[in-house]
C-alpha cells in the first residue's frame, strides 16, 4: 500500500506543468488516503477523477469524479503569525460542487455536495455531504483537510 501512495504522490507533484492542472491529496477519517486529479475547464470551473486507498490494500476500492465552481479570493485574512517569509494576507478560494464515488467493492455509491476553501492555493478545508441516496451505509457527513497543489 505504500508503495500505491508513494507512486501517487509521485504522479501528483511531477505531471506536466500545467497551469490548469490540480492535484489534491488528504487523510480520511477512516483511514484513507484520498487523492484527485483535476482541471481546470474555464476560470471557475474545475472537473476530475478521484480514488480512495487503505492501509492494507494495494488497490483503490473507491473511485469517483468530481466538479467544483470558485468564487476567486473572496476571503482575505490578516496573518497572524508575524515572519518575514509569511505574507502579510491569507488569501481564500471558497467552492461548492458535487462528486460522486462508487465504492468497488460493495457496490454501493455516493452522490452529494462538497464545499470548502483553498488558502493561499495550497492547503483546503472541504465538507462532504456523503449521500443522498438513503440505501447507503457510508456516514452522513465529513470535514477533511489537506494539500492541493496546482501545476
Amino acid at each position: 500500500m505504500k508503495k500505491v501512495i508513494v507512486l501517487l504522490v509521485l504522479l501528483c507533484l511531477c505531471l506536466p506543468a500545467r497551469a490548469s492542472m490540480y492535484s489534491w491529496i488528504w487523510a480520511d477519517d477512516n483511514q484513507a488516503t484520498g487523492v484527485r486529479l483535476g482541471a481546470d475547464l474555464n476560470e471557475k470551473v474545475e472537473a476530475g477523477i478521484s480514488a480512495l486507498f487503505w492501509p492494507d490494500d494495494t488497490d483503490p476500492h473507491v473511485w469517483g469524479v468530481y466538479g467544483k465552481y470558485s468564487y476567486p479570493d473572496l476571503v482575505q485574512i490578516p496573518n497572524p503569525v508575524l515572519a518575514e517569509w509569511l505574507p502579510d494576507m491569507i488569501s481564500g478560494t471558497p467552492y461548492i460542487g458535487a462528486k460522486f464515488d462508487l465504492n468497488l467493492q460493495t457496490e454501493e455509491n455516493t452522490v452529494g455536495p462538497i464545499a470548502g476553501i483553498v488558502f493561499n492555493d495550497v492547503l483546503f478545508m472541504e465538507y462532504q455531504y456523503q449521500s443522498f441516496q438513503p440505501q447507503t451505509t457510508a456516514v452522513n457527513s465529513k470535514i477533511i483537510f489537506g494539500l492541493r497543489i496546482k501545476f
